[in-house]
C-alpha cells in the first residue's frame, strides 16, 4: 500500500521568503511586510543581482498578492495552498 502525505499552509502562515544567492549562497530573509518592493533583490553578501527585473517584478505581484489574502482575515482561512514537503 502507498503513503500519501500532502502539506498545506493557509495565507496567514506565510510568515517571510528566503532566497540563496547563486554566487555567494548566501541566504538571505525577509518578513513578508518587509520584502523590499520596487527594488531590486540584491544579495547583502556579493552585491550580486539575483533576479532579474522581469522576475523582480513577478516577485512584486507574488509579495503583494500574499499581503492582500493576508489581509482579507477570515474570509480566506478555508483557502490553503499544497506545499511539498519531506517524507518521513
Amino acid at each position: 500500500m502507498t503513503s500519501e502525505s500532502r502539506h498545506f499552509i493557509g495565507m496567514k502562515e506565510i510568515l517571510g521568503i528566503e532566497y540563496e544567492c547563486p554566487t555567494c549562497h548566501a541566504r538571505i530573509y525577509y518578513a513578508i511586510e518587509k520584502v523590499p518592493i520596487h527594488q531590486p533583490f540584491i544579495c547583502n553578501g556579493c552585491r550580486t543581482a539575483v533576479l532579474d527585473d522581469s522576475d523582480g517584478i513577478y516577485m512584486e505581484q507574488l509579495v503583494k498578492t500574499i499581503k492582500h489574502l493576508q489581509s482579507r482575515g477570515e474570509e480566506l482561512d478555508s483557502f490553503r495552498i499544497q506545499i511539498a514537503g519531506e517524507t518521513p
